[in-house]
């Protein structure tokens, strides 16, 4: 099935806060069908509420949630940006091979990006190919916008171990773990 993106907002609220504020973040999930980008969503707005507020009980009000209707194709990588205070969280769509004119993309899109984000997680799951400019672009933005790749095909994890890559970009399997490297939930006690 191919991929879109769907708007969604998730209200969430601080529980031990008195005034009782909601904080409604939109997430562009890029998804196959509307559950799936609900399920996007709500991880992703656990992690941007743990990560705007560090250790306040959060908590997510999925029973208010809104979803806006599929809207563009999403062909190759994505990643959605993370940053303080946000309410909404975008998707940067990427090209579904990295090298030529597009791994110049990459690197202004990397290096568009703001400093003091939280972080960007980069689903890497479409990505067919990737240069060595394109890892160069990885590599050199790595540390300042706090990237995370997940769902990275076998072939590229190949390539990204050989050069030593994945010492200095996080990888992980799926978005939420992507999220939790982020984000740790808080431990329980």
């Amino acid at each position: 099935m191919p991929l879109h993106t769907i708007p969604v907002t998730i209200p969430y609220r601080i529980t031990d806060d008195q005034a009782g504020i909601m904080y409604p973040v939109q997430v562009d999930a890029v998804a196959t069908e509307p559950r799936a980008a609900l399920a996007t969503a709500y991880v992703i707005v656990q992690a941007i509420a743990r990560l705007n507020h560090p250790g306040r009980p959060i908590a997510l009000m999925p029973e208010r949630a809104q979803m806006g209707q599929p809207g563009a194709a999403v062909a190759g990588p994505y990643a959605y940006v993370l940053g303080s205070g946000q309410h909404l969280i975008p998707h940067l769509p990427l090209p579904p091979r990295f090298e030529g004119a597009s791994a110049m993309i990459l690197e202004q899109t990397l290096k568009g990006l703001p400093d003091g984000l939280f972080g960007v997680v980069l689903d890497c799951a479409p990505l067919q190919y990737i240069n060595s400019q394109s890892m160069a672009a990885l590599a050199a933005h790595a540390g300042r916008v706090n990237l995370r790749l997940f769902r990275v095909p076998e072939h590229i994890a190949k390539v990204l171990g050989m050069v030593g890559l994945d010492r200095i970009v996080r990888c992980t399997p799926t978005l939420q773990s992507a999220l939790d490297d982020l984000a740790p939930a808080p431990r329980a006690g």
